[in-house]
């Protein structure tokens, strides 16, 4: 009877997913850090979205195309008078080794192209961290030169960038949903296009609910691994006074399971938001602390140094 009990708790999903979850995070760290010595990342925020359900991908399609037919409708009606949305860009290097102006191409530039049917209206390097040089954005229209994508793409160009550092832009742009960002153009050494990571459930630009944000995460992930460690007490002070409620099914064993059950759903869904954060290296999670200082362009400030 013993074993049995026993089997059943080490079975139990609640206790197994949280340790195989951890796992799963630390070797796709490792197997992120091994991928390759040259990498270019590229996070994007558009504001507190909820995480997307996980569909099969010919389900994904499906619903995606229509409704991109159905916001079409009504489009041109209001395109006109459509408000100016904006998002925040992550570029840096997530490579071990740093990127230089070599590592670029002139014949295909580097890009942040807009996909979908919305209009560039202004891209701003918002922050640069400390150990870059030479960022600059093209491809702005001015009285005198009209570039041809202007609309919709900007070009970027950098002298160096080191390991874990980069930049943020801040985009302006108009349009109706879906609107994405992401980044083309080769560089140099990596073994993979640059791939656009988005950020979900977390708020980058409040500072007062960054911070409650934070706080809310932390008391999650301590009051549920009480709970769960309250649960795995609970069941093994069953298991040594001879397991009679994992045999008898009452009402205790499926209250240490509810609540084993409860504390891993709130520690997982405060790992993802951590993670989320996670996604931005820490030379960028400080970007907003120049928010208050006057902007000059990123050309102007490598001139004046």
């Amino acid at each position: 009877m013993k074993a049995d009990a026993l089997w059943q708790l080490l079975a139990a999903p609640a206790l197994l997913a949280v340790p195989f979850r951890y796992g799963l995070d630390w070797f796709d760290g490792v197997r992120k850090e091994k991928h390759g010595a040259k990498g270019l990342a590229f996070v994007c925020w558009y504001g507190l979205q909820r995480r997307p359900h996980r569909l099969p991908r010919w389900m994904t399609c499906i619903a995606s195309k229509v409704k991109t037919h159905l916001m079409r409708r009504g489009q041109q009606a209001t395109q006109a008078g459509a408000p100016t949305k904006r998002a925040i860009a992550f570029v840096f290097n997530s490579g071990r080794i740093p990127l230089k102006t070599d590592d670029l191409f002139q014949s295909k530039p580097l890009k942040l192209m807009l996909s979908g049917d919305g209009k560039l209206t202004g891209v701003r390097v918002r922050f640069e961290s400390d150990q870059t040089a030479g960022i600059r954005l093209t491809g702005e229209r001015s009285f005198l030169r009209r570039p041809k994508h202007h609309l919709t793409e900007r070009a970027l160009t950098f002298a160096y960038l080191a390991s874990g550092h980069g930049l943020v832009l801040e985009i302006e742009y108009t349009g109706q949903e879906p609107v994405t960002f992401s980044m083309s153009g080769p560089v140099s050494g990596m073994k993979s296009s640059i791939q656009q990571q988005r950020l979900y459930e977390i708020d980058i630009v409040g500072s007062r609910r960054r911070q409650r944000q934070r706080r809310a995460e932390t008391w999650s992930l301590w009051i549920g691994s009480l709970m769960m460690a309250g649960a795995v007490v609970k069941t093994a002070v069953d298991l040594t006074h001879g397991g009679h409620a994992a045999a008898s099914r009452d009402w205790t064993f499926w209250a240490t399971i509810s609540v084993m059950g409860a504390g891993e759903w709130l520690v997982l869904s405060a790992w993802y938001r951590v993670k989320q954060v996670k996604k931005i290296p820490t030379a960028l999670r400080f970007w907003e602390s120049s928010s208050n200082a006057p902007f000059v362009p990123a050309a102007d400030r490598a001139s004046i140094q």
